[in-house]
């Protein structure tokens, strides 16, 4: 089985919910996501991501194999697509990617506001790895 690598932008960021999910400690290096936009999601503690054109998204990016994306795939659930993008990583690299972007079927849940990863972090985190 491959190595592959997965670019995160919400609660797998955070090292507790990556190892809690994972079984495996987060080595990450920061990236961008350009023509894609993060967005809150209606009623919920984590977000998604959706096409947009002049925009970006910067989150982590990570190697992982087979194992681990299955899990994550579990995680992510029925809300997600897992898509193949391509990620700038902070020296420059292109790095071929899956990430996790919200499934045309679940957009209405998109709020106009942003995510906000430290927000997530203060308020939700402790009652998110229940």
């Amino acid at each position: 089985m491959s190595t592959q690598y997965i670019f995160f932008y919400g609660t797998l960021m955070c090292a507790e919910v990556y190892e809690a999910i994972t079984g495996k400690p987060l080595v990450a290096e920061n990236a961008t996501l350009s023509d894609f936009k993060i967005y809150s999601l209606q009623n919920r503690a984590y977000p998604g991501i959706i096409p947009s054109k002049d925009s970006e998204v910067r989150g982590l990016v990570t190697k992982v194999g087979q194992e681990t994306l299955d899990r994550l795939d579990c995680f992510e659930g029925e809300e997600y697509h897992r898509t193949l993008v391509e990620v700038t990583s902070t020296t420059g690299n292109i790095i071929k990617s899956w990430a996790y972007v919200l499934k045309e079927s679940h957009r209405s849940l998109a709020e106009m506001e942003g995510w906000d990863y430290e927000k997530f972090l203060k308020v939700h985190l402790e009652n998110y790895l229940l």
